[in-house]
């Protein structure tokens, strides 16, 4: 019952507006950064635009602002059922409570964790692009992305969405 409700949380917030909105915003502001100089996300300075240091800092830095965002996917799913007034119905049920609570966490949590990988994606698409300065780029080190992706940025939104259930 679990993988279930998961699924049928993450599937719902799939179609949500608010997941695209999010996704695309967080893409274009990250692909600006990684394309083009007058667009910063941290320091900069002498170091290629798709370094380890450069991929982690701003991993860092948009994780500060997608707090936020993993705050709203997942208290979404606690307001939701008691606005709807279908709260009451499927706590008569024989759903068990871990299998409702934590099948919902997790699917929103998917959704919120599926939509920080356009950071990722679009220092990655960036680095192909024509008009950036090869000078300015180094070679794509995948470890760098999975490092920065898990470690720096998922970890932390799991322990900010699971703190604020």
């Amino acid at each position: 019952m679990f993988g279930k409700i998961a699924g049928f949380e993450l599937r719902y917030q799939l179609k949500s507006p608010v997941f695209w909105v999010v996704a695309t915003i967080f893409f274009l502001m990250t692909f600006g950064a990684a394309t083009i100089d007058q667009i910063r996300i941290g320091g900069g300075g002498n170091i290629h635009k798709n370094a380890p240091y450069a991929i982690a800092q701003t991993h860092l830095i948009l994780a500060i602002f997608y707090m936020f965002v993993t705050t709203a996917f997942v208290a979404n799913v606690v307001v939701r059922d008691d606005e709807t007034g279908f709260g009451p119905i499927l706590r008569s049920t024989r759903i068990r409570k871990f299998d409702y609570l934590y099948g919902r966490f997790t699917g929103a949590f998917l959704a919120a964790a599926i939509s920080f990988l356009v950071v990722p994606l679009a220092i990655f698409v960036g680095s192909f692009m024509p008009w950036v300065d090869p000078e300015r780029l180094g070679p794509n080190d995948l470890n760098a992305y999975l490092f920065s992706y898990f470690a720096l940025a998922l970890l932390p939104a799991l322990f900010l969405a699971a703190g604020g259930d």
